[in-house]
């Protein structure tokens, strides 16, 4: 279940702090955890090109599911453009990383076109680009003290790549001016919809069962051991570079 008070998501000392707890309903014996809602620009802010990075730290443990991601379509993107229009629809989404495995060392990074049609709700959908750069995954080296270290998570995006960053290193690259799926793209969905303003996103969850149709049993929580997780930001920068074609600053 989510809540949206300060025993779950609050700011405290300048930073972003968000948590989940064990959590009993009387009314609802199947809900196991509390979590504060995430954090997204949906109604405030998307641009397009520029450098965002975060520093954070946040929990490494089997079956978290925490996010910094991007994504178009959003109210504050379409109150300027018609995405039927220029894309037929096609949604775009950027994980600048997610973590949702049993790796207490690893972030993955991934593209992915969506088709949706929100009047007879069906979806086409294509991700994990065959054309890339560098590494697939990062993967930390020491991590006895990952889970209470801030790290800088990166992501630079400009008509020609797309870049993803951990403390300032570039570790994985798309490149934008070629094609990124090898098998190609259909049924609606087409990389021009990468160059499209995007929304930022926090996000906080667990990967249990219950509320990941799609896992498997190496994604799964210790619910035995579980005793909360946190996730703190401390700070969301963007920077643009206006001599870039196409830059785009889009505030509700």
């Amino acid at each position: 279940v989510r809540f949206d008070d300060e025993s779950h998501r609050r700011g405290k000392g300048g930073k972003l702090q968000m948590q989940i707890k064990s959590y009993s309903d009387p009314a609802d014996p199947s809900v196991k955890y509390a979590a504060g809602y995430g954090v997204k620009t949906a109604n405030t802010m998307a641009y397009q090109y520029g450098y965002l990075e975060m520093r954070a730290k946040m929990s490494f443990i089997p079956g978290v599911w925490h996010s910094f991601w991007l994504q178009t379509l959003q109210p504050v993107a379409q109150d300027h453009f018609d995405y039927n229009e220029r894309f037929g629809g096609c949604l775009t989404e950027v994980d600048v990383f997610e973590i949702h495995n049993t790796a207490r060392e690893r972030v993955t990074p991934n593209l992915h076109l969506w088709r949706w049609d929100n009047s007879i709700r069906y979806n086409y959908h294509i991700q994990t680009p065959d054309n890339y750069i560098g590494s697939r995954y990062y993967t930390f080296g020491d991590t006895s003290k990952l889970s209470e270290e801030y790290h800088i998570y990166g992501f630079l995006w400009t008509p020609q790549e797309m870049t993803m960053y951990i403390d300032n290193v570039p570790y994985i690259s798309y490149d934008l001016t070629a094609a990124l799926w090898n098998s190609g793209v259909e049924n609606g969905l087409t990389e021009a919809a990468i160059h499209s303003p995007m929304d930022v996103i926090i996000g906080i969850g667990l990967s249990t069962p219950e509320n990941v149709s799609w896992g498997n049993d190496s994604m799964w929580l210790d619910e035995d051991n579980f005793n909360g997780i946190d996730y703190f930001v401390d700070y969301v920068r963007l920077y643009q570079n206006r001599s870039v074609e196409n830059t785009i600053l889009l505030l509700g």
